[in-house]
């Protein structure tokens, strides 16, 4: 549990809405460090692709957990909430933590707790990365469906590390993931923390998409995922998003504009699945963009 003083504010919104800019600017206005809480940024490596903030801006402000896991490891939200406790721990009092990333399950993991379900099954995961590969993503979401529709139903059918975890607890437990986390669901919050959340028109958004392709591209985004592919080649877990379409483009079976029409038009379908889960939260602080959030925002409310 956090400290009754600590005070935490968790910003956050759609991939490319402005959220690195915005914890910059609110923890230098107001003081205070950020807590990275994105499931890739918490990785080494792959800067480009993951958006990471720049060393300029690490430098402005210190970044707690930001490249903290080896690019080979994926984190679970427990492993995060562990290191993010730790984190809230060891904060002033008089300090407020600037909580910013797209990862959804994190954050809620951090705020509300997980469920004590089963750790990870390797053969289980082995039979499913199998059948992924040989029918498809679509169709795991489609046995999730048939035994847990509550869960089939808030995942999306291209969601492959969710899906593969509800399956995975369904077969060591018997019982659907859904269900489970019903059952742990906490009558309060093991943190108490204050949402700003940014929320771009469509339009918007989908501009500051394509302009993030392009200047990740421009910025050196191949040679990223080709230098990486040649220290790191499969042995990169549930890669983030966009790694692939890379790979395909350096094996010549994508050309560079296809590249980035399917980067574009993936993480769109991304950050409509992040607009759909931030919604779900309680918060009266939405703002269209990261300028008017800084100039609105109060901090004593």
């Amino acid at each position: 549990m956090s400290h009754p003083h600590v005070r935490l504010f968790a910003i956050v919104g759609p991939t490319a809405s402005g959220k690195t800019s915005l914890a910059l600017s609110l923890s230098k206005k107001y003081g205070g460090e950020i807590l990275v809480c994105d499931a890739f940024q918490i990785r080494q490596g792959l800067p480009i692709l993951t958006a990471k903030p720049s060393d300029e801006e690490q430098a402005q402000v210190k970044h707690h957990l930001l490249g903290c896991l080896p690019i080979q490891t994926s984190a679970t939200a427990a492993k995060f909430v562990s290191m993010a406790d730790d984190v809230i721990a060891s904060r002033a009092p008089e300090h407020p933590l600037w909580i910013c990333g797209g990862t959804g399950l994190y954050l809620k993991a951090l705020i509300d707790g997980l469920f004590d379900g089963p750790g990870a099954d390797l053969n289980i995961r082995a039979q499913l990365k199998k059948s992924a590969a040989e029918q498809g993503v679509p169709h795991l979401h489609q046995q999730l469906q048939n035994i847990d529709p509550a869960s089939a139903a808030k995942i999306a059918k291209a969601d492959y590390v969710r899906i593969e975890r509800a399956l995975e607890v369904f077969m060591l437990t018997g019982r659907p993931i859904s269900v489970l986390q019903e059952e742990g669901r906490r009558l309060t919050p093991r943190h108490q923390v204050k949402y700003i959340r940014i929320h771009p028109s469509p339009d918007a958004l989908k501009a500051r998409i394509l302009k993030r392709v392009e200047d990740m591209v421009s910025l050196g985004l191949v040679e990223e995922v080709s230098a990486t592919e040649k220290m790191h080649a499969g042995m990169i877990d549930h890669p983030p998003l966009g790694y692939d379409l890379v790979k395909k483009h350096l094996q010549g079976a994508l050309s560079l504009t296809s590249m980035k029409e399917l980067l574009y038009q993936k993480t769109t379908q991304y950050a409509r699945r992040q607009r759909i889960w931030f919604q779900r939260l309680e918060t009266t602080d939405i703002y269209p963009d990261a300028e008017t959030a800084l100039a609105s925002f109060s901090y004593r409310k």
